[in-house]
């Protein structure tokens, strides 16, 4: 967007986002394992809000088919990650980590 606000392309993807919330994390989960089993030697809780907040959701490019985005989550135990995981499509990419 710009100074005026979100295009409606661009508001339209975040306001679908809700509806596809569970099917997105069901995508993501396997690299939020993988994540936690290289950084911290242990899975993911089966309940991941036991072990992640939600940090952010950005559209990366809306131009593409199937359109980048990215969700971001924070660790909430004793030692903080912050994890960016790509989306392409409903396809979660390898994540990024912050320590």
């Amino acid at each position: 967007g710009d100074e005026s606000g979100p295009s409606s392309a661009a508001r339209a993807f975040y306001l679908a986002l809700p509806a596809r919330f569970e099917r997105t994390i069901e995508s993501l989960r396997p690299e939020l394992d993988r994540v936690f089993m290289s950084s911290l030697s242990r899975p993911l809780a089966p309940d991941i809000w036991q072990d992640v907040k939600l940090a952010g959701l950005g559209l990366v490019r809306l131009d593409t088919e199937p359109v980048e985005w990215e969700v971001s989550f924070e660790t909430t135990g004793q030692k903080w990650l912050g994890i960016t995981i790509p989306m392409r499509g409903d396809r979660a990419l390898e994540a990024v980590v912050e320590t």
